[in-house]
């Protein structure tokens, strides 16, 4: 009876998915745009996601609202590329005159092909328009949310500019923010390099970071109170930062946790964080398989959740001052974990990725809380702010030294040839075959004391289109 049961449960899983794929897709394909490809176009439009600034390039995710002084409605986004000194924000509503393509798929550095037609198509992005002719730029046209939480982000981060230089700052800035601002090619590719890549983009691990210090200065109220202000305030943090797949991830999982302390339930982490990848990806169901950030952050939680109990059992002797061995339990949990899908999908293993993310994940939410109250000084006393700003920039310093150094050892990354998917799969149907085995065998000992619930990714944001694109 409960073969049939789960028969029928799978059957109805698969076809509601599969419902929600085909009219999700469908919703998408139909687009009146598609007869103006690779012809020049002119018209109106809309910046509607916040830019992102790069080296050589400023990228906007643009509505078209009207072509030819025609209205024009479409459910498709435009991916343009313009001037990397254009001060166009958000909100922002422009003329331009381009030629309208299709994006195109391309090949990493290590000969791997990146989807990046179905990774823009995630987005809602079906076309691009490279270096239109864009003028007559007005403001203020975005929605009343999006738009006021992003001043408040760049006055934040204009403040801290004042006390912090770069790159220090767009390293801060990527730890509490979520910048899009650039750390620089070379800078990212040494973050690449050694593993860390997550730490330059807002990950599950700051989201849970921040999540947790709103939820602690929340918890003098009556708890419906507090949990609806740290509920909203995680809510509002995650849109202000853009609301990655891994940030979101995070924010649904936090929000079970204080709901279930509200109501005085029990949280289970891998209950969350099953139903937090289920609502997302019934939302978008391609973000499942072409969403990096979405693979890489349930993969490290999945991860810490599976592998870390195990390896706990062997880290009895390891001190736990400054959370030393829960620090290590979990970065080794989570390296070995998304091993065989990060060789798989960059070609790179880091030889020093497990001593660097050790070396520069503990002084992580340190850095974060001292880079915040440096950012509120600097609007009440910038003398005082300069002082704060001292230790600030002293912890991103050795961030950066700590990347950099390693990354100039000649042993610091090895590339890895391509190989088929169907060796991933069959690597991690070992993986669960000899843990099943370890839970087992290790059922009747009593780990450390170990706080799994707080133990969230320490990687998870891998960001292909910045690391690559």
């Amino acid at each position: 009876m409960k073969t049939i049961k789960f028969y029928l449960l799978f059957s109805a899983a698969f076809l509601v998915g599969f419902g929600r794929f085909y009219f999700y897709t469908m919703r998408l394909e139909h687009n009146s745009l598609q007869k103006f490809i690779e012809k020049k176009i002119e018209g109106s439009a809309t910046v509607v996601a916040e830019p992102d600034r790069r080296d050589n390039s400023l990228r906007l995710t643009i509505r078209i609202d009207s072509l030819s002084e025609k209205v024009f409605t479409d459910r498709g986004l435009v991916l343009i590329t313009v001037d990397p000194y254009s001060n166009i924000q958000y909100g922002d509503q422009f003329n331009f005159s381009g030629v309208l393509q299709l994006p195109r798929n391309f090949k990493t550095d290590s000969g791997r092909e990146f989807n990046y037609v179905r990774f823009l198509e995630k987005d809602g992005i079906l076309y691009q328009l490279n270096k239109p002719t864009v003028k007559n730029i007005s403001h203020d046209h975005g929605e009343w949310l999006e738009s006021n939480l992003l001043k408040i982000k760049y006055s934040f981060l204009n403040h801290e500019a004042e006390v912090i230089p770069e790159p220090n700052l767009s390293l801060l800035g990527g730890l509490l923010l979520g910048t899009k601002q650039s750390l620089g090619k070379g800078l990212l590719d040494n973050f690449q390099k050694v593993g860390v890549i997550h730490m330059v983009v807002i990950s599950g691990y700051n989201i849970t970071i921040v999540a947790e210090a709103i939820a602690s200065a929340f918890s003098f109220l009556p708890r419906l109170l507090g949990f609806s202000l740290s509920a909203g305030s995680v809510i509002l943090f995650v849109l202000m930062t853009g609301a990655s797949s891994a940030s979101v991830r995070a924010a649904v999982m936090t929000i079970i946790a204080i709901l279930g302390k509200l109501l005085r339930r029990k949280y289970d982490v891998m209950r969350a964080l099953l139903f937090s990848a289920l609502l997302m990806v019934f939302m978008n169901p391609l973000i499942l398989v072409f969403d990096p950030s979405f693979q890489l952050s349930f993969g490290a939680t999945l991860g810490l959740l599976v592998v870390s109990p195990v390896i706990t059992l062997y880290a009895i002797n390891i001190s736990d001052v400054f959370k030393l061995r829960e620090t290590i339990v979990s970065t080794v949990a989570t390296q070995i974990f998304l091993l065989p899908f990060l060789l798989y999908q960059s070609g790179i293993f880091s030889m020093v990725a497990l001593p660097v993310n050790l070396l520069v994940l503990f002084p992580v939410p340190f850095t974060m809380l001292i880079g915040f109250l440096t950012g509120l000084l600097s609007f009440i006393n910038l003398p005082l702010a300069l002082a704060l700003g001292f230790v600030s920039n002293f912890l991103l310093s050795y961030i950066l030294f700590v990347v950099t150094t390693a990354a100039k050892q000649s042993f610091a990354a090895v590339s890895i040839p391509i190989f088929s998917f169907k060796i991933v799969v069959l690597v991690y149907f070992l993986y669960a075959v000899i843990l099943l085995k370890l839970h087992r065998r290790n059922a009747s000992r009593s780990p450390p004391n170990l706080d799994f619930q707080k133990m969230h990714q320490h990687t998870s944001s891998y960001q292909l289109e910045r690391s690559q694109g």
